[in-house]
């Protein structure tokens, strides 16, 4: 991660599991982040066609089977604590569907950015379904979390990055579901334009304690990851 940005991981996930992944989020409604007056929807199926990421509550993320378990597995933590420097801090558990719009293209984090969530962090990228090159897969650019270039916080084009880092250092992240990736971030991310509706698991991992209460009161995403393993 330190060199490249990125990791590629071992699928966290079986098939089996991710049936039931897919099958306890039919039962949960979701919501579009950047247009509420939208409501709750069940998705993919009822997903309005003006939206292009339908996310699930954070609680029911937390209470989804096996997803916590992914987020604390062993290599995931590896990599991540060989970046971070430390034992890390579980900040964010995030689910959701990508959708096609209307015109195909890309909107928000489907554009090129740097995430800014925190001062030093890394996510955990979990496919839930198949992604091939003609279902938008998740996009890095090599070397980019190094260098001092595009930092302002805004979104780029496509042209912008490949001026400033060359067209060869964009990976693809493509594979079956279960397909895992770790990458630190401040890098140069973002995913191409898609057809298909995809759905993503992310964990986020810091250095330091942002409690998340969870509604139930069980659990804490501000413990140590060892200790959210010994929660579930």
């Amino acid at each position: 991660m330190t060199r490249d940005g990125f990791q590629r991981l071992p699928a966290l996930l079986t098939k089996a599991e991710i049936a039931d992944v897919h099958a306890y989020f039919a039962t949960r409604p979701a919501r579009d982040p950047y247009r509420r007056e939208l409501g709750r929807f069940t998705a993919p199926a009822d997903v309005p066609p003006e939206t292009h990421v339908a996310y699930f509550d954070d609680a029911d993320v937390l209470d989804c089977p096996h997803l916590a378990r992914v987020a604390t597995d062993s290599r995931v933590l590896a990599a991540v604590e060989a970046y971070l420097g430390g034992p890390a801090t579980i900040s964010a558990l995030r689910a959701w569907w990508s959708t096609p719009t209307p015109d195909g293209g890309a909107e928000h984090a489907e554009m090129f950015h740097r995430d800014v969530d925190d001062f030093r962090f890394a996510k955990l990228f979990v496919y839930l379904t198949d992604v091939d090159d003609e279902a938008g897969p998740h996009l890095f650019v090599r070397g980019s979390h190094r260098a001092n270039r595009l930092t302002a916080i805004r979104r780029y084009t496509d042209a912008e990055v490949e001026d400033a880092f060359g067209a060869e250092n964009f990976v693809r992240f493509t594979g079956p579901a279960g397909t895992s990736l770790s990458r630190p971030l401040p890098g140069c991310t973002g995913a191409s334009p898609r057809p298909p509706s995809r759905a993503w698991y992310s964990s986020r991992s810091t250095r330091h304690v942002r409690p998340f209460m969870h509604p139930s009161s069980r659990s804490v995403l501000g413990a140590t990851a060892m200790d959210l393993l010994h929660t579930r």
